[in-house]
């Protein structure tokens, strides 16, 4: 892997006229910076066909460059790709935050130098339109979640470094089974402090849902945004799901850090009806 860590400059592939301008001046404004992150970022998540390596110091930056230093623990030995993940945010160590935006700006523009002409940036190097950015018709975006989309570093995988969480996502039993019965923890949380059962939840897999329950997970665990599984069948309107979590006692009445209760964040009357039983 070469090095990304190193104060010296790499020389890089010729960039555009606006790219040019992203120089000392841009990135000694804060604001700037962070809005040609907010673009990259967002770009990031349409490029295709680039290398598990490319995504790992994708990963990284982004990490350091949102959270600081990592210092959680390092994921199990059955997460192996929670392990890469995690190597390349750790390897970073005390780079500063601000610094981390202009090597993740950098990056994108050696894999693309002609990216921000792609994706609608102004010339002063912000976003035209936050709200709604501007991306190549050709390039989708990766499936939605509750949170609105998936991370900009998340990736297709190979089945043989495939995670629980990954076998989760998918539906797939057999295959979660056989990794959980390695030693792994049916209430393991991901980096947004998700658990198996949140997933399943959030991805509508009934099956998945009645095998972790049964296998004792941790029915009300709360993610980072104090949210429960139900919030998430709620929010989803998984009737059958949200049926069986409050049949094996989901608690309706845990708020998140917003201060809502499952029933608040419910729009079907059918799952209001069963909140409200």
């Amino acid at each position: 892997m070469y090095s990304m860590y190193e104060d010296t400059k790499r020389t890089s592939s010729p960039v555009t006229s606006n790219m040019a301008k992203y120089s000392q001046e841009v990135l000694v404004n804060g604001e700037g910076l962070r809005g040609l992150f907010q673009a990259a970022t967002e770009f990031v998540r349409t490029l295709k066909n680039i290398s598990d390596e490319q995504k790992l110091i994708f990963y990284g930056l982004y990490k350091q460059a949102k959270e600081g230093a990592c210092t959680t623990s390092r994921p199990g030995f059955w997460d192996p790709v929670g392990r890469a993940k995690w190597d390349s945010w750790k390897k970073l160590g005390h780079m500063p935050q601000e610094k981390a935006l202009e090597r993740y700006i950098q990056e994108l523009s050696e894999i693309d130098p002609e990216w921000e002409e792609k994706y609608a940036v102004t010339d002063d190097l912000t976003l035209k339109d936050p709200g709604k950015p501007a991306q190549k018709q050709t390039m989708g975006l990766a499936v939605s979640t509750l949170r609105g989309q998936e991370n900009p570093e998340d990736e297709i995988i190979s089945d043989a470094n495939k995670s629980v969480f990954d076998w989760c996502k998918e539906g797939n039993v057999k295959k979660l089974d056989f990794l959980l019965t390695r030693e792994g923890n049916v209430n393991t949380k991901d980096d947004q402090e998700m658990t198996l059962l949140h997933w399943a939840c959030d991805r509508g897999h009934v099956d998945i849902v009645r095998y972790l329950i049964k296998n004792k997970a941790d029915i009300n665990a709360q993610d980072a945004d104090g949210q429960t599984p139900l919030h998430y069948a709620v929010t989803c309107d998984f009737l059958s799901i949200v049926k069986e979590l409050l049949q094996c006692g989901a608690d309706c009445s845990i708020t998140d850090s917003d201060g809502c209760q499952p029933i608040d964040v419910a729009e079907s009357s059918k799952v209001k009806e069963l909140l409200s039983s």
